[in-house]
């Protein structure tokens, strides 16, 4: 096993987070599971643009993920593709501006 250098862009995920982008019944009902949960189907159903995964990240030296860097430790963040683009994307990113929401850019390196 090695580990692969990663990239992304995201918005952190918490109950005002939620409830700001109207999905609040689903974060609630997350159960840690990166890609399969309800969350991920219902924003894609919602905002036309499809989220990479659901993460926590835990950044810690010899762990699965190593070398946070942009997205904070122990926060948990919906990550999209940095190549997202499009006009649903814009309208999210409107939602995002008028809710005073920032998107943010990160890199790590995952064992894999």
């Amino acid at each position: 096993m090695r580990y692969y250098p990663k990239s992304a862009q995201g918005i952190e995920m918490n109950t005002s987070t939620a409830e700001t982008i109207g999905l609040l019944e689903q974060w609630e009902e997350w159960d840690g599971d990166q890609y399969e949960n309800d969350l991920i189907y219902e924003f894609e159903e919602k905002y036309g643009v499809a989220p990479d995964r659901l993460i926590t990240f835990e950044d810690s030296k010899g762990g699965e993920i190593s070398g946070l860097s942009g997205f904070e430790s122990g926060t948990t963040y919906l990550l999209f593709d940095k190549k997202e683009s499009g006009e649903e994307w814009d309208a999210f990113l409107d939602l995002l501006g008028d809710n005073q929401l920032d998107i943010v850019e990160g890199k790590w390196s995952q064992l894999s």
